[in-house]
């Protein structure tokens, strides 16, 4: 194949010309990655230890380039989007003309991870090319699964039966994966036709196979679908049980964080934005602290909305700029804006349009948001802010465990800090503070109080004219 997605950038990765030594074995190797890749028998983190430790001792460039692929659906599979184009330009720069077998492989991966980030016209550009490539039956019954699952999106009214055929061939092979997969597609084609017995029926098939042979990223998938059938239904309680156990269960920060991202959604359907904002937080936490970048626009996007609703216009404002700002950065590293990457970069300039005379008052008021701490101690300062986090965190997490956690400190200390600055818990929190931990929610203690007084600090010299000797 001539062309590949701008994403997919090879420009830095050397190119081995290395001819295999056996095209049978190396057939064969594919495929066998092609397995295990699929998660059949380990987690994800297990997964990826297990093609790093093979690649570590391998130097055929098609074994290694077969590795570089699984590593990649292993970062698809946990959301790290940007390692896994990463990992398969990597795969595909090894491979030269005589590298058929490979060369499908790697582009078959491409595909899945086009799907999923909605650039469904690269995704069957590829495919036209894989026939040519390979004449591996099992690579090229991959190939068809995703043109019948590209179809569907297209109301292809022979999907199904399509994608009956497909799942015999993967189940007579014992690829039960993939098998399982074909059912969570059937189930998400009978929903979308309000077919909604047919839809559960496929997702219990699907789930039978999963539960059957441990593949707990398989269940946590259909698990999710089978939540929103129940929205779908008109089932909200069914629904938001449901997606609470996938968010619980999930090894995949992706899935985790995605799903969280829904039940906020589902929770703004119903006017509850609250409960909404306090689910897209928990998304993008998630997101933040794990490289799912993929995910930051749409939840900041959402969050935007949730206090814009609530007329928190300042904090929606930082939120749209969040989601504009991580949009374009994705669409710089040639990620397609589509979907809620597109709402994010498209929502900014509207927001700034519909309440520029509030922001302006706003930005007055932030000039002097900082003026609690003129008359204060710096220990003053530490003890209303410090105070004001544990305060936000046990609202949240409810436990001094759970709080601990999310700070990235001992139980002890957050015990012993807290004692410490109870003596400020009848200040009122200033507005600043608030909004300063809001908007900071994955960073842990030390971070927080780092960044919070290096603010309070640059403020307190440029109101002292810059002079250390009033600022001490």
């Amino acid at each position: 194949m001539n062309y590949l997605p701008e994403i997919f950038e090879t420009n830095n990765v050397n190119v081995c010309d290395a001819l295999p030594t056996d095209l049978y074995s190396n057939k064969r190797w594919v495929e066998f990655v092609a397995h295990i890749s699929k998660f059949n028998q380990f987690s994800i983190p297990a997964t990826l230890d297990q093609l790093e430790v093979l690649l570590s001792s391998e130097s055929d460039p098609t074994k290694i380039s077969a590795l570089y692929t699984g590593i990649a659906k292993c970062h698809i599979g946990n959301g790290e989007f940007l390692l896994a184009a990463s990992s398969l330009s990597k795969a595909y720069s090894l491979l030269n003309d005589n590298h058929g077998d490979s060369k499908a492989f790697v582009l078959l991966e491409m595909v899945g991870f086009l799907v999923i980030i909605n650039n469904h016209s690269h995704a069957k550009m590829i495919l036209k090319s894989i026939s040519s490539l390979t004449n591996s039956e099992y690579l090229l019954r991959i190939a068809r699964y995703y043109e019948i699952v590209n179809a569907s999106r297209e109301n292809n009214d022979d999907v199904i039966s399509e994608l009956t055929e497909s799942a015999k061939y993967f189940e007579n092979i014992g690829c039960y994966s993939t098998l399982a997969y074909h059912y969570k597609n059937m189930g998400n084609l009978h929903r979308k036709n309000n077919d909604f017995d047919k839809a559960l029926a496929a997702y219990e098939n699907g789930l039978t196979i999963a539960d059957k042979y441990e593949y707990s990223h398989i269940r946590a998938a259909i698990m999710h679908d089978l939540g929103m059938l129940n929205h779908h239904r008109g089932n909200f309680n069914g629904a938001i049980d449901i997606l609470n156990k996938v968010a619980e269960m999930a090894d995949s920060h992706y899935t985790k964080s995605f799903t969280s991202a829904n039940i906020g959604y589902l929770y703004l359907l119903r006017k509850d934005v609250v409960s909404a904002k306090e689910h897209f937080t928990n998304a993008l936490n998630i997101s933040t602290e794990n490289g799912v970048f993929y995910l930051v626009p749409g939840t900041c996007y959402y969050l935007g909305m949730c206090h814009e609703k609530l007329m928190e216009i300042n904090i929606a404002d930082q939120f749209y700029n969040k989601a504009y700002v991580s949009g374009m950065e994705l669409i710089d590293k040639n990620f397609e804006c589509r979907g809620d990457i597109k709402k994010a970069v498209s929502a900014y300039v509207p927001f700034l349009q519909k309440y520029n005379e509030i922001l302006s008052q706003n930005k007055f008021e932030k000039e002097h948001e900082l003026d609690f701490t003129i008359d204060k101690t710096l220990n003053e300062i530490r003890g209303i802010f410090q105070n004001a986090i544990f305060q936000d965190k046990m609202k949240k997490h409810n436990t001094i465990k759970g709080a601990s956690i999310n700070l990235g400190i001992a139980e002890r200390t957050f015990f012993t800090a807290k004692k410490r600055v109870e003596v400020y818990s009848n200040e009122p929190t200033p507005k600043i503070v608030e909004s300063f931990i809001h908007l900071n929610e994955s960073k842990g203690w030390k971070e927080l109080n780092m960044e919070f007084e290096n603010n309070v600090i640059n403020f307190l010299y440029d109101h002292y004219g810059r002079s250390k000797k009033q600022l001490a």
